[in-house]
């Protein structure tokens, strides 16, 4: 039985690539399914550069056209994540771009995607501890506190943990 149904991948990339001029459309399309290995990833880098591509598409009619200066300006007006993942996003895109000769030059060449900041972890109130240890009844709920408490053990961290990996005489 032939399965004759559109790809998914495929219906959703021609919804995201709608409204782009066509030479930007074309070679942006042919990027996208060339890393299509992680749909994930695309969708990922899609959904970030797209904002950037719908406003060349206004002025330009193909991605050799983008200057270092559009894409510095684009990134001046992102922050913190978004402006990593659009900046990465970008370098990927122009990457393959040159890379395939598309594009005479790289735009996002020598630009820094800059530090990711983390969020500041503040600790608990001590009230707060309380009433965690208060509803930690059983013995492997307050072994999970206590490693995520005093330790600062990850969820994933704690739970690969394997009684083979404690050493109660050593205390480790």
């Amino acid at each position: 039985m032939c399965d004759d149904r559109p790809a998914t991948f495929e219906q959703w990339l021609a919804g995201k690539l709608d409204g782009l001029a066509p030479g930007i459309r074309a070679e942006t399309q042919r990027w996208a399914r060339t890393h299509a290995r992680d749909e994930t990833t695309v969708q990922g880098y899609l959904r970030a550069v797209r904002p950037a591509l719908l406003a060349w598409s206004a002025s330009y009619d193909h991605l050799r056209e983008v200057t270092h200066a559009d894409v510095v300006a684009h990134a001046e007006l992102l922050y913190g994540r978004q402006r990593h993942t659009t900046t990465v996003a970008l370098r990927s895109l122009f990457a393959w771009a040159k890379k395939n000769g598309v594009v005479f030059a790289n735009p996002t060449r020598k630009i820094s995607t800059g530090r990711r900041a983390y969020p500041v972890l503040q600790s608990l109130a001590p009230e707060e501890i309380a009433r965690t240890v208060a509803v930690a009844a059983t013995p492997q709920a307050r072994l999970v506190v206590a490693f995520s408490a005093v330790h600062a053990a990850r969820c994933g961290a704690i739970r690969a943990l394997r009684l083979d990996d404690v050493d109660l005489a050593n205390r480790r």
